[in-house]
Formats: structure tokens, C-alpha cells, sequence
């Protein structure tokens, strides 16, 4: 393997996590908007807070799980 391609695959890792840290940050970053949305939305639905509370934190925990598809 020429070493410029060896440079370059070695290089794929290292973006990868880069560009998945970004979107991470951009996730954590729009999230305090977003729960408290959630919570609304969530509270009209249920009447219920403690009920609201979990649905809330679960749609979070999904959203971040799937951050990689959003």
C-alpha cells in the first residue's frame, strides 16, 4: 500500500469520531430547548408530572441513542 493511502486510511478513524463528537455537541447543545418541549407536550398528554417526567427523560435516551440517524 502506498503511503499516502496508508496516511489517509489512518486518518478515517480519527474523522469519524470527530465528526460523531460534533454531532454529539450539537445534540447536547439543543437538548435544554428540546425537554422542555418534550415535558409540555408531554404533561398535556398525561396530566400527570411524575408520568411526563419519564416520558420525557425516555424520549431523550432514544433521541441520543439514535443521534447517529437524526
Amino acid at each position: 500500500m502506498k503511503p499516502e493511502m496508508s496516511a489517509l486510511l489512518s486518518e478515517v478513524p480519527r474523522a469519524a469520531v470527530d465528526a460523531r463528537d460534533a454531532v454529539v455537541r450539537d445534540f447536547e447543545e439543543r437538548i435544554p430547548d428540546c425537554l422542555r418541549l418534550a415535558f409540555c407536550v408531554a404533561l398535556g398528554v398525561l396530566h400527570n408530572r411524575e408520568g411526563s417526567e419519564d416520558v420525557t427523560q425516555e424520549a431523550v435516551l432514544r433521541a441520543f441513542q439514535n443521534v447517529d440517524r437524526l
